[in-house]
């Protein structure tokens, strides 16, 4: 305990010593990244990290950031205060998880989010497992759904059997909510899903191929962090394919938070969070539907 207090320190000491940003960073005229990250907050998250977080997402600069395992609520705040505080703004959206653990999105001025909603039944009517989130979003011309998820976790076969159902809302919500006008959607989190072994899982979040996992070009890399040291791809990132042509073909990427910040890869798991941020970047000058 003491030396991860050190660590914090020094991490703290490190981030004071950088210089601080005068205004709010423009918007982009082209392109936007679209982030998740996954804060590791199984236990209360200590407040002095939310201004680790916001000097790690200062870096990453995405223009709108899923965030899971927000615990507790208050930490999305903190987060944003301190990015505030260092001349980057940030505006913040969350509703109230009967999970311990919840979901938040931040994003920059200028990007429209609305009509933020749970997915009826994707806890599985369980209240202690995270629903997720939809918003409708809109940044320079490009209009989408976005949902962040945060899906059951565990490597047994009953919990594939509960990702299976959590997916499969996931999937009629999808199919109700493209029924109009738009016709773009992204899913992004911590699917908890690790492709070649829960295979069933992506089947039942996606039955009618409306999407495709870009993250699937990853699975031999790592964005998650196990106590023993291994890795897998816990995270995951979707788009529907036959409309988002917005992504930019290649630019789905893990990004090396821990040598960003200085760390080995399992002491930043100790200190920081046992998940690595996953992002994609999007034109924004023309919408596709």
């Amino acid at each position: 305990m003491k030396k991860y207090a050190l660590v914090v320190l020094l991490l703290l000491l490190w981030i004071g010593s950088t210089p601080a940003y005068s205004e709010c960073p423009s918007f982009p005229a082209t392109t936007a990244n679209i982030v998740t990250w996954n804060l590791s907050g199984f236990n209360v998250i200590p407040r002095e990290k939310a201004r680790i977080f916001a000097n790690a997402i200062a870096y990453l600069d995405p223009e709108v950031l899923v965030l899971a395992e927000v615990n507790p609520d208050f930490m999305a705040a903190e987060i944003v205060a301190e990015l505030n505080e260092m001349g980057i703004c940030y505006r913040r959206a969350l509703l109230d998880q009967t999970a311990r653990q919840n979901i938040a999105i931040l994003y920059k001025p200028g990007v429209q989010l609305s009509n933020l909603r749970f997915i009826e039944d994707s806890d599985n009517s369980d209240a202690n497992l995270r629903k997720a989130l939809a918003a409708d979003v809109k940044i320079g011309e490009f209009d989408f759904i976005l949902i962040g998820v945060h899906l059951k976790s565990d490597r047994t076969n009953a919990a594939r059997a509960i990702r299976n159902a959590q997916a499969l809302a996931i999937a009629s919500f999808i199919e109700s909510a493209t029924a109009a006008d738009e016709k773009d959607v992204l899913v992004v989190g911590d699917y908890n899903m690790i492709p070649g072994q829960d295979q069933t899982n992506f089947d039942s979040m996606n039955p009618d191929d409306y999407l495709t996992f870009i993250s699937y070009s990853l699975s031999s890399q790592c964005s998650h962090i196990s106590a023993s040291g291994t890795c897998n791809l816990l995270d995951g990132y979707a788009v529907s394919h036959g409309h988002t042509s917005e992504y930019i073909a290649g630019s789905i990427r893990i990004v090396p938070m821990h040598e960003i910040l200085g760390l080995p890869l399992m002491n930043y798991r100790t200190i920081i969070s046992d998940h690595l941020p996953l992002g994609a970047t999007f034109r924004i000058t023309d919408d596709d539907d």
